[in-house]
């Protein structure tokens, strides 16, 4: 195998697997990678430890624990197999964390088998075709748009590039968030992948094989600057796909709704979403299109010299399966799953999935909404009841009134209750049933008191705090005491005389 055949590969595999070891770290250089994604062969780690891939030089971090890998589950042949996430550049070092020095070789190994670089869109093969760019490319970085007074830049924060490393090579294209929920938008193609190589059967990814790159793009506008390190998550659940067209992979709807993972959802909030227009498209209507794939966050928003790229035709058909709608809007090999965006309203009318002879083509939103919309119009689920309802809020002066009328003089200890606890049951008993644990009584206390913002304090801090607060008014009370009674003894006297 020669130099430039051997670094053109998707996937290196390795004859025997390389081992990783606690004393041993394992690092994996690719001259020339976009990325490294080591995919182990087999691992069994002790639970008290975790994997971490990093950069060679810092910058990037990942880390894997024994939990994560084991969901991955097992092949037939009972090996455990895991994509570790992808490290930016051409060096990665694997590294394995055992702090409880729990990892036995005899029974504890982790073994790599391949790994994933540099990849080209799936269905390009990595050579884009000539009508992705129409005339000149007119497709700017997306920092050029920034504080150009539109919302071009913001919106394209909501689109990331997807790696999918399932099947005979890992693919990359784009992706989107749709709504403020867990739920992104991409192409069915880019996440059905072929077993071999032009093979009949199409392998399911496992959600540790899909990555969701957010925040890739370049740090200038223009000249050499390097890319942002990205927000790397897996995938979650893969929750539909368009159905296969005559046993393609690819079909003119060509959509696929995933989520996250759970772990990964709470990183990407700061990135926004995108919002769906279900009416369907008009030719004319103005257009720009944020793109990632195989080099950062891109934007098309031109046809030529700076005249806004526009819907130029759109087709209907029945099924809609074979509707589509055309535009003259610039993509390359990687735009695969991109929103087409209005820019009337930036919601996305459009899916792009293909190239035509002189246009672009994607999926209208108007044809694939009627096939997700149920994972979007769940009901919320009801709020459980109050604990307070029907019970005085947390104020002494009117929980009396309501007992004992306005005007009442209480007095309210217990004489059974023990000496130090005593006060506190009688002042709870005026307002909730007996309970047989005092603790949990305060705590329901505090749940209905009125909601007045205050730092939450420990059930035992606010007893000890109320107990001293009735000793204070109990000496208070004996004072007042010793003065009624100096005052009779007074009135005493002067009857007397």
């Amino acid at each position: 195998m020669n130099e430039d055949t051997e670094k053109n590969l998707l996937r290196k595999y390795y004859n025997v697997p390389l081992r990783a070891t606690p004393s041993d770290p394992l690092i994996i250089q690719d001259e020339g990678a976009d990325f490294i994604g080591i995919n182990l062969h087999d691992v069994r780690i002790p639970e008290s430890a975790w994997l971490t891939v990093s950069a060679l030089h810092g910058g990037e971090s990942h880390e894997h624990t024994h939990r994560q890998i084991n969901r991955a589950g097992t092949t037939s042949e009972g090996w455990t197999r895991f994509a570790l996430l992808s490290v930016s550049g051409g060096a990665a070092v694997l590294e394995v964390i055992d702090p409880w020095h729990e990892f036995d070789e005899t029974v504890h190994w982790v073994l790599v088998g391949s790994h994933d670089r540099a990849a080209a869109d799936g269905d390009t093969d990595g050579e884009p075709q000539p009508s992705d760019i129409i005339g000149p490319d007119e497709r700017r970085r997306a920092k050029c748009f920034k504080g150009d007074g539109s919302e071009k830049y913001a919106h394209s924060r909501a689109v990331v590039r997807i790696v999918n490393r399932a099947g005979y090579e890992a693919t990359v294209g784009t992706a989107w968030r749709v709504s403020d929920r867990n739920f992104l938008l991409t192409n069915n193609h880019m996440i059905m992948k072929r077993a071999v190589k032009d093979g009949p059967r199409v392998v399911t990814p496992r959600p540790d094989e899909i990555e969701l790159w957010f925040g890739w793009e370049h740090l200038a506008c223009e000249g050499s600057a390097t890319a942002a390190v990205p927000v790397k998550v897996n995938a979650g659940a893969l929750l539909k796909g368009s159905p296969l067209l005559n046993g393609q992979v690819s079909g003119t709807l060509d959509y696929h709704l995933i989520t996250a993972s759970e772990a990964g959802f709470e990183q990407i909030g700061s990135f926004g979403h995108l919002e769906l227009d279900t009416a369907p498209p008009r030719p004319g209507r103005e257009i720009y299109i944020p793109q990632v794939g195989t080099s950062p966050t891109l934007i098309a928003a031109d046809r030529s010299a700076s005249v806004t790229a526009i819907i130029t035709g759109v087709r209907d058909s029945v099924p809609p399966s074979r509707s589509d709608t055309q535009y003259d809007c610039d993509t390359q090999g990687g735009s695969s799953g991109s929103p087409v965006i209005s820019v009337a309203d930036n919601r996305v009318i459009a899916l792009h999935s293909a190239a035509g002879t002189g246009y672009n083509t994607g999926a209208k939103i108007s044809d694939i909404w009627p096939e997700i919309h149920a994972y979007f119009d769940v009901e919320p689920e009801p709020e459980p009841p109050s604990p307070c309802a029907g019970r005085p809020r947390w104020n002494k002066e009117d929980a009396d009134k309501d007992r004992y009328g306005t005007g009442s003089i209480v007095i309210d200890k217990d004489r059974a209750a023990p000496a130090k606890d005593s006060l506190y049951r009688a002042r709870w008993l005026t307002r909730y049933p007996p309970s047989s644990d005092p603790s949990n009584a305060w705590e329901k206390l505090d749940d209905c008191s009125p909601a007045v913002p205050r730092a939450h304090v420990p059930v035992g801090t606010e007893l000890a705090t109320a107990l001293d607060r009735v000793r204070e008014l109990e000496n208070e009370c004996d004072a007042l005491r010793q003065i009624i009674k100096h005052l009779a003894r007074r009135q005493h006297e002067h009857g007397q005389a």
